[in-house]
Parts: structure tokens; sequence; C-alpha cells
């Protein structure tokens, strides 16, 4: 316990710039006490500068985080967000893990948290569309099929039939 103040040669721990009055306040005797107005009127407009900028810092997390949601939605396919989001939180490392370590969304760890998610909740993969070979095609194939709608409306005094 040889540590010694450099402004305190009594060694009583207390620098000489402060001393604490007996209410327990800690007062300013030094050389710079008699500028303590104009460092409260200083450090009051730190201090909204500071609770500004977290703010501010604030507003920014809360839309990266957004933007982040959105990306990974984007990418979870046919499953229910409600239902990725309810594995996500219970997930070892939450939504953090889902990130690449420069902070973006990681579509391979989105992947295997979608694998998890429905192993976890009992879900399979959704029914894809039905598959027609035939959609789009037509079996009159070689028959101008506007000539038969024009034949259909022509007047044929005979009534024959062509």
């Amino acid at each position: 316990m040889s540590e010694t103040n450099a402004g305190d040669p009594a060694g009583t721990g207390r620098d000489d710039a402060s001393t604490n009055d007996p209410a327990g306040t800690q007062t300013n005797s030094g050389p710079d006490a008699g500028g303590s107005e104009q460092q409260g009127a200083n450090g009051g407009k730190y201090r909204e500068r500071l609770a500004a900028a977290e703010s501010e810092r604030d507003q920014l997390k809360a839309t990266v985080d957004s933007l982040r949601k959105q990306m990974v939605e984007t990418m979870i396919d046919d499953l229910k967000p409600d239902a990725f989001w309810a594995w996500a939180a219970n997930a070892e490392g939450g939504v953090d893990a889902l990130l690449t370590e420069d902070g973006n969304v990681d579509p391979e760890k989105v992947a295997a948290g979608v694998d998890a998610a429905r192993k976890k909740f009992g879900i399979r993969p959704g029914p894809r569309a039905p598959f027609d070979p035939y959609s789009g095609t037509s079996d009159l194939a070689g028959v101008e099929q506007g000539d038969e709608f024009a034949r259909a409306f022509e007047f044929n005094p005979q009534g024959d039939t062509p």
C-alpha cells in the first residue's frame, strides 16, 4: 500500500482539488472551483446530446432489426412466419444466430432454422401446386379455331351445315 496520490501528500486518499463536506456531497476547492456553474451548464448540454444520440441509435437499431426480420421472412418459403419466430425465440442464440459475422442474414442458417422449426413443431412441407402436363396445350392441332368461330355465325339460308 505504498500508493500515493500526486495531489495528496498526507495520504488521506483524497485529491486536493476536491473534498467531501459534512453532508456527503463532493465540492471542488481546486483551481476550477469558480467555474462550476459553467461546468453544470456544459454537463446538461452534453447529457442532452447523449440522450439524443442514444435515442437515434435505438431508432436505427429498431430499423435494422425490422429489415432483418423482413429479409428472413422472404427466405422461409411456405412456413408461416409466426411458427418460425416462435422457434427462433427459443432457439440457442436466438435471432442473432441467423446472422453472419458482419451482421447480414445468412440464407443457409435461415434454411437450417426452417428445418429445425418444422421438426420441433411437426410441420410437413406444404403441398405443391398440382402438375398438369396438358396445361396450355390444345388437342385441336392443325385446326384454325378462328375459322370455326366465324363459321358458327355465318348466315346459311339453306340451313345446311358446312
